[in-house]
């Protein structure tokens, strides 16, 4: 059964797009926390006065441990089909929500926040949504217009 969900060749819109997300942020994020590991951003430490840090070094194991690895393991679960994927990607957006939580209680106003913000709440909704409508689920209505995916899926 085809839905509006699939693209070229038979693939299924819903898990390839939660997967480049993850992919993405997940890339990003491991990019960020080597850099703030390093250093090499050379960031001012005062950002970190709220804390009772003195360099950028646990921030960027937070960011990998808490951001990188819950991302870049949602987006495998996708890979390898797994049923756990769609609450795999709930708790990584949740994540990278409370990442940016913190962040904007501590560190000054960065254009980037509300951007990968946008990204945690797209990533735990796809990913709410898609366990909504899996198989043996009713999920919520599909969207005007819009019809619900499959409960089979292909990647």
């Amino acid at each position: 059964m085809s839905s509006g969900f699939t693209i070229h060749g038979g693939r299924y819109l819903l898990p390839a797009t939660l997967f480049s997300l993850e992919l993405i942020v997940g890339v990003q994020a491991v990019y960020g926390g080597v850099m703030l590991v390093t250093d090499a951003w050379r960031l001012p430490l005062d950002y970190l006065d709220p804390l009772p840090l003195h360099s950028w070094v646990l921030p960027g194991i937070a960011l990998l441990a808490g951001v990188a690895v819950p991302m870049l393991a949602a987006a495998t679960l996708i890979g390898v089909r797994s049923r756990h994927a769609p609450a795999a990607a709930m708790v990584a957006g949740a994540l990278l929500l409370g990442w940016i939580a913190v962040q904007v209680l501590v560190a000054p106003f960065f254009w980037l926040q509300p951007v990968m913000a946008a990204f945690g709440a797209a990533i735990g909704g796809l990913g709410w949504w898609w366990r909504a409508v899996g198989p043996g689920r009713s999920g919520p209505p599909p969207l005007p217009g819009v019809p619900a995916p499959d409960a089979e899926w292909r990647l």
